[in-house]
Formats: structure tokens, C-alpha cells, sequence
């Protein structure tokens, strides 16, 4: 069996008394989409702020490709191709749809930043700016002021500058929330889209994305991953249905 591109082993992170993950593992092969629900508090948000780098563990590993990744930054974790997507106030309000896609992708290229010039003017920056704009279905809003954007087009905007990182393993914190229907259901397409070269994890409470996208699902209750498997394996479960699912089909 090959090795999984992400592989997580008895990771621990309390604060006070409480344990927000305790002794969590997972393993996530190359090219999969693995969804992580759970009720709030459960531990979600903090086991992707500790994959990604913005808190580091109590005790446990995080191995990325091989690499045990577990005490490296958040930039070292960039250069290795984990992106975190959907954060509060993850773009740059007053630039432009492609000047926040263009500052993404000279993080990646080591491109200098020439402040009394205009760096996204270069077709080395702009091209590929404009290729993750493509992607997400934003390129007709290259020069709109990202503030001027729906909040659905926000997202989709946060979702390009993720990709212009050029990522291995997409972490995905709740990007449909405070959507209404209509937009939730475009993400939810795109990601669709999305999905082949990408390895996503998904933190959702929409169970109809959940379900249309993950390859694999594991509920997360207390800290703790108490079900793991393919999503209709997890929708069968009656601890899960009792537990978080209730009366969802």
C-alpha cells in the first residue's frame, strides 16, 4: 500500500482542561477529497490550524509526503504545497480580484516586490493569476476591487489564491458558510470541478456537499474521530445518526 500524502498520528492539543484533539489520527491518500464533520466544539477547526501550522501540537505527528512536518511554520508548510482556504479576512479588500491572485502567486515564484512598479503587470505573475481565476470561474471580475465582490465571488476569490500556491493538499474550513442556497451550491460545482490533481480536506456542516464530494468521511466528537469511512458507510452508522446526522436522508 503506497504511502498517504497526509498521514496524522495520536495528535493531541488541549487548552485548559479541555482536549480539542485527543489523540486524533487519520490517514489521507494522494487525490483524495476527506470530509471532517462533527457537531461544534468538536475539535474540527483546531486539528486544520494545527495541519497547517497555526498551532502546534501537545504531542502526536503530522507527516506530509513522508516528511514529519510537525514543528515547521506555516511558511515551510506553503513551500511543501498545503494551502488553507476560506479564512476570515484572507484577501486584500482595497486590490483587485487579480492583484490578490497575483501577490499569491509571487509568494510562490519568489518573484521580488517592486513597490514603485506595477508586479502583476508581468505575464510571469498575471498568466498564471489569471489561469487560477480561470479555474475558479472569476476571470470576468479580474479588475473588480475585491470588496466590491459578493460574498459567494469572496470565496471564490480565496479559493484562487489557494490554488495560485500551487498546492498539494487543500485544507477547505467551512467554504460554504454564510452562503445562501444558490451560491452554496455553485462552490459546491467548482470544488466538484476541482477535485481531480487536488487532495482536499473539508471541514463542512452542509451534509448535502459533504456527501456529493467526499470520497471519505470521519465525524470528529470531543476530539476524537469515532467514525471513519466512505460516506455511505458513515450515513448508516446509528452512533453518527444519533449523534450528529439526526434525521438528515
Amino acid at each position: 500500500m503506497s504511502q498517504p500524502l497526509l498521514r496524522i498520528e495520536g495528535l493531541r492539543k488541549s487548552f485548559g482542561a479541555l482536549a480539542a484533539t485527543n489523540d486524533f489520527s487519520l490517514d489521507i491518500p494522494t487525490g483524495e477529497t476527506h470530509a471532517l464533520i462533527g457537531p461544534n466544539g468538536a475539535g474540527k477547526t483546531t486539528l486544520i490550524a494545527q495541519i497547517s501550522g497555526e498551532l502546534r501540537p501537545d504531542a502526536g505527528s503530522i507527516q506530509f509526503a513522508g516528511e514529519d512536518i510537525t514543528a515547521l511554520t506555516i511558511a515551510q508548510r506553503v513551500e511543501r504545497g498545503i494551502s488553507r482556504s476560506f479564512q476570515i479576512s484572507s484577501i486584500l479588500p482595497e486590490f483587485t480580484v487579480l492583484q490578490n491572485v497575483a501577490i499569491a502567486v509571487q509568494a510562490t515564484e519568489g518573484h521580488s516586490f517592486r513597490f514603485h512598479g506595477d508586479p502583476w503587470r508581468d505575464p510571469r505573475v498575471q498568466d498564471p493569476a489569471l489561469r487560477c481565476l480561470e479555474a475558479v470561474q472569476l476571470a470576468s471580475k479580474a479588475h473588480v476591487i475585491a470588496s466590491e465582490l459578493a460574498h459567494g465571488e469572496q470565496r471564490q476569490l480565496e479559493l484562487a489564491m489557494a490554488l495560485a500556491l500551487k498546492p498539494r493538499l487543500v485544507l477547505l474550513d467551512e467554504p460554504t458558510a454564510g452562503m445562501a442556497q444558490e451560491d452554496a451550491r455553485r462552490i459546491q460545482a467548482l470544488l466538484r470541478r476541482l477535485k481531480t490533481g487536488l487532495t482536499m480536506l473539508l471541514v463542512e456542516h452542509d451534509m448535502d456537499l459533504v456527501f456529493a464530494l467526499s470520497d471519505r468521511v470521519t465525524v470528529m466528537v470531543y476530539g476524537k474521530a469515532v467514525s471513519s469511512g466512505p460516506p455511505e458507510q458513515v450515513r448508516a452508522d446509528p452512533v453518527v445518526r444519533e449523534a450528529y446526522l439526526g434525521d438528515f436522508p
